[in-house]
């Protein structure tokens, strides 16, 4: 028997979303139960699916990651939450202490050339 994960995407690019679907889709123990598209969003689904993991872009238009992160963390302190990022300066903008006081600890992965 494969335990599923249950995986929330948050991304306000539909393309993005769209492939991060496709690959979990792709995987036999991942499932996609959620989609958000900006930080609000994915607080309001956070708090009524529960996820098991949120993939989450550093990006949104309402607020950033770290600060949707922050906030689903106040309210669920086991949540795990992977940040994603397409844009070359993120990784070091973001720093290591905003990370650090939601609990979690920063690592950057570069895609090589």
């Amino acid at each position: 028997m494969v335990v599923m994960i249950r995986v929330m995407s948050v991304d306000d690019h539909p393309v993005m979303r769209e492939g991060v679907a496709a690959i979990i889709h792709s995987q036999r123990d991942l499932s996609l139960i959620a989609e958000a598209w900006n930080g609000r969003e994915a607080i309001e689904v956070f708090r009524r699916e529960r996820p098991d993991v949120v993939l989450m872009d550093l990006r949104l238009p309402d607020m950033t990651g770290i600060e949707a992160l922050l906030a689903i963390r106040s309210e669920f302190p086991e949540a795990q939450v992977i940040m994603l990022t397409t844009f070359e300066g993120d990784a070091g903008s973001v720093g290591h202490s905003r990370p650090e006081r939601a609990g979690t600890s920063s690592r950057a992965c570069r895609r090589r050339s």
